[in-house]
């Protein structure tokens, strides 16, 4: 077993996974449950995993994933209006003054 995938984004690893049984490449998602140990561990040890189950299946998975864009980085940043705080795509709230998009 390898891992061929990792990310913050607990979205982009589902994608991953999907991806991959498409092409039907065997893989797991792993540390799906273990956010909760961030700050106890390296964040980095609790961040979603896609592993894939045949060692030979390895460089095929690379290639199909190479290209994959990441689910949570589409679209454009965005500038808040009221306060200027700058977000990434995926929210739609601003975080320092609840303005929405």
């Amino acid at each position: 077993m390898k891992t061929v995938f990792t990310s913050p984004s607990l979205i982009d690893a589902y994608k991953a996974r999907s991806l991959l049984e498409d092409e039907n490449i065997e893989c797991v998602l792993a540390n799906e449950n273990v956010s909760f140990l961030a700050g106890e561990v390296p964040f980095a040890a609790t961040w979603p995993q896609v592993d894939i189950l045949k060692d030979e299946d390895f460089e095929r998975a690379k290639a199909v994933l190479e290209n994959m864009t990441p689910l949570e980085t589409i679209g454009d940043s965005w500038t808040c209006k009221a306060c200027e705080e700058v977000h990434e795509p995926q929210f739609e709230v601003c975080w320092k003054c609840g303005q929405e998009k």
